[in-house]
């Protein structure tokens, strides 16, 4: 019980006695029924957390590696126009450019891949097929 003493509230001397066990618990002390409850709780809880995480870092969120084209990588082609026909200054003008300069698909794809900033795929290598601007000698295998 406080008394109030000019304005301050002062504590008094009356105590007070926790007669259940469960009300230790919920003061912070934890009985030694208890103690194995929150062991258990905690474990699970640790597992949990730790299968999350093995899930979130074990498998990646992007995909690395290349995966196989649809167009054979020895496969020949020939150039029909000289000049590509597609906008000029655009990336794709660039990559239809760089297709041009080679004769095989797999150099073509492998100079494609170096480019820097927005490197090429085979996308650009089927647009030029699509625009007429080469034409694939090697039908696929």
């Amino acid at each position: 019980m406080a008394v109030v003493n000019k304005g301050r509230a002062v504590k008094s001397s009356v105590s007070t006695s926790v007669t259940s066990p469960n009300a230790k618990a919920s003061m912070g002390s934890v009985s030694k029924q208890d103690a194995p409850v929150v062991t258990t709780i905690e474990n699970k809880l640790q597992e949990a957390t730790l299968e999350r995480a093995k899930k979130e870092f074990s498998e990646p969120t992007k995909k690395t590696g290349s995966r196989p084209t649809k167009y054979n990588p020895k496969a020949k082609y020939r150039v029909l126009v000289k000049e590509p026909t597609l906008r000029k200054g655009t990336n794709r003008y660039r990559n239809m450019q760089v297709i041009m300069e080679w004769r095989y698909i797999g150099d073509a794809l492998r100079e494609l891949k170096r480019l820097d900033p927005s490197p090429g795929s085979a996308m650009d290598i089927t647009i030029a097929i699509k625009t007429k601007a080469i034409e694939l000698l090697d039908k696929e295998d």
